[in-house]
């Protein structure tokens, strides 16, 4: 089912930052595909990264860069964003760890869990990997997401997204039934 429109390069070593754009907190993807296309998705995606985290290689067998097994997996999708047309374009689909999954949803996961001041819990795990896979600070690291969280808040504010383009799952399907 692999696209040969996935750019399987497109920001895969190590976790990032990715705010993900107001309207695309529901799940883009699956709204526009479905739920069974979505599990049928993801179950690929899983077994073609050999149910490793791509980011950080960990699985339930073997421990990652941050010296952990994971156990838990999802499906991240990749965007590349042309703010000229308003369009979100889907790059890539990545399988990544619960815990690069909170790395990447950096804003998100301080929103989810309240921990700014605890020290501990899914948002400290989140920080220790950003600044252990980029070679940056505590500090520097809650700058990267100022920076990121500014950015989408000047998207917002010209009302981008408009729309989401979704072309290497429908040509990954449609190659995959034959149309």
């Amino acid at each position: 089912m692999q696209s040969s429109l996935e750019d399987r390069g497109f920001g895969v070593d190590k976790p990032y930052i990715d705010l993900t754009p107001e309207g695309g907190w529901g799940q883009p993807v699956v709204d526009f595909i479905g739920e069974s296309a979505w599990v049928a998705i993801d179950e690929f995606v899983k077994r073609r990264a050999n149910g490793a985290c791509e980011l950080c290689g960990a699985s339930p067998v073997a421990q990652g860069f941050m010296g952990k097994r994971a156990h838990l997996f999802c499906t991240e999708p990749r965007f590349a964003y042309d703010e000229t047309n308003k369009v979100a374009t889907l790059k890539r689909l990545v399988n990544v760890c619960h815990q690069c999954k909170n790395a990447i949803h950096f804003c998100q996961t301080a929103l989810k869990t309240k921990q700014l001041q605890t020290g501990r819990g899914p948002l400290f795990e989140a920080v220790a990997r950003l600044s252990k896979f980029h070679n940056l600070t505590e500090s520097q690291v809650y700058d990267w997401a100022r920076k990121e969280l500014s950015i989408w808040e000047r998207r917002r504010a010209m009302g981008f997204p408009q729309r989401f383009d979704f072309w290497i799952i429908m040509d990954g399907t449609n190659r995959l039934w034959g149309k």
